[in-house]
């Protein structure tokens, strides 16, 4: 499948909306366009875990939400070089390079699940995943990305 099919299914399934996925900055600038900045292999992960292995939805984003309900997410998806997590380290002259930054990671909550309940049902259904993955360990959100470049597991767990 290319990268327009996997994103005509995501959009047509209803899983995501573009504006979950990138920063408010991004959106603002590239609108619907900001599709091309997010890699073909994350977006066939997330679509495989929200419909073949979670089942339920599941929450990156929600800064275009004007009933913002508890926390404000702009940065759990791409994250361009405005947004506060690369600014505040490039302001402080440290280097800042992050699945994130090319779009190949997403952070995540399940709706009705804890964080180490949903990496440990990705972890059983691991032979689903189109992609290995790495996945952030204790941490109370789930962090999916594919900077696995270890072919032998497909799936890392890594702390942050």
């Amino acid at each position: 499948m290319n990268k327009s099919q996997i994103i005509d299914k995501i959009k047509l399934s209803g899983y995501f909306d573009i504006k979950e996925l990138v920063c408010d900055h991004v959106y603002q600038k590239f609108g619907d366009k900001s599709w091309q900045f997010l890699d073909q292999n994350l977006l066939e992960t997330i679509f495989v875990i929200r419909h073949e292995i979670v089942k339920l939805p599941m929450y990156c984003n929600n800064w275009y939400m004007s009933n913002r309900l508890g926390r404000r997410f702009s940065e759990r998806g791409l994250r361009c070089n405005l947004s506060s997590e690369s600014y505040n380290k490039t302001m402080r002259g440290e280097l800042y390079m992050s699945a994130h930054c090319n779009g190949s990671a997403i952070d995540f909550d399940v709706q009705g699940m804890s964080a180490n309940s949903v990496r440990n049902l990705i972890i059983s259904n691991q032979n689903k995943l189109p992609h290995p993955i790495r996945m952030e360990d204790k941490v109370n959100w789930v962090h999916v990305d594919c900077f696995n470049y270890d072919n032998l597991n497909k799936i890392i767990l890594f702390n942050p």
